[in-house]
């Protein structure tokens, strides 16, 4: 999601499906919020999320990557969801 975009319009559409039968996908739509933490949060915040999705190890390296004044952080307030599971079952 590109900052100018929703910038202009905080509306979005998500899709994750997965590709391997018997497929499934869900699809969520909302609001975004682009968030404007201090620096030293936005350091904290993205420490965290490293540390969920790379790992204890690689936590502080990503999180330095990730808090720079070019990169931003969205938060997605969800109102609708679907979800198909085994589509082709």
């Amino acid at each position: 999601m590109k900052r100018k975009n929703l910038s202009n319009n905080p509306y979005y559409a998500l899709t994750v499906d997965d590709q391997i039968p018997p497929y499934s996908f869900v699809i969520v739509e909302g609001k975004a919020e682009i968030l404007n933490p201090t620096d030293e949060k936005k350091l904290n915040l993205e420490t965290k999320i490293g540390e969920r999705y790379m790992g204890k190890d690689l936590a502080e390296q990503y999180g330095k990557r990730n808090a720079n004044p070019e990169e931003y952080l969205i938060r997605l307030h969800i109102e609708k969801m679907i979800a198909f599971f085994k589509v082709s079952d």
